[in-house]
């Protein structure tokens, strides 16, 4: 399963996302998304709660999402 990941980036800076799960554990990490949309398989992850960070030099945005 994917989970599409849309964001403002009008400067097309380059951003990393990090996946966290419900205890603050790394997840996941991707460097590189330049564009504004990212989709991000997930991998064999568990159903549950998870948190996002999208950060670039310019900003940084969190976030959770619900796997089922």
């Amino acid at each position: 399963a994917t989970t599409l990941f849309t964001f403002p980036n009008p400067n097309q800076a380059l951003f990393t996302l990090r996946v966290f799960d419900s205890a603050g554990r790394l997840q996941t990490y991707y460097t590189g998304i330049k564009s504004n949309r990212f989709e991000w398989n997930r991998n064999n992850l568990a159903n549950g709660l998870y948190f996002f960070q999208l950060k670039s030099e310019e900003a940084v945005l969190i976030g959770k999402l619900v796997l089922k």
